[in-house]
């Protein structure tokens, strides 16, 4: 078995979150925090523009994933986490 980092594994969760309509919000939520931290990352260690200008535009593409998906009622989006029926 090949041993998976903890970014990687966090990823694809976010990426298989995506899929699902009432967990999208919380897989993009998932993503920013990762992109966030690349983004950083990049500017800490001062790398190159040609090296550092995908973390930025697909941090931006997840934020317009994030925007229209972020429930207008957080009790909606509990009750799609924990499972219950909508009432």
């Amino acid at each position: 078995m090949v041993p998976v980092p903890s970014s990687a594994a966090a990823s694809l969760s976010g990426a298989a979150l995506l899929v699902t309509l009432r967990l999208r919000f919380l897989g993009s939520a998932l993503l920013l925090v990762i992109l966030a931290g690349a983004c950083l990352t990049h500017i800490i260690n001062q790398d190159p523009l040609t090296e550092s200008a995908a973390a930025p535009v697909v941090l931006v593409l997840t934020a317009a994933v994030a925007c229209p998906s972020a429930p207008w009622d957080w009790r909606t989006f509990a009750r799609a986490v924990v499972g219950r029926p909508h009432t």
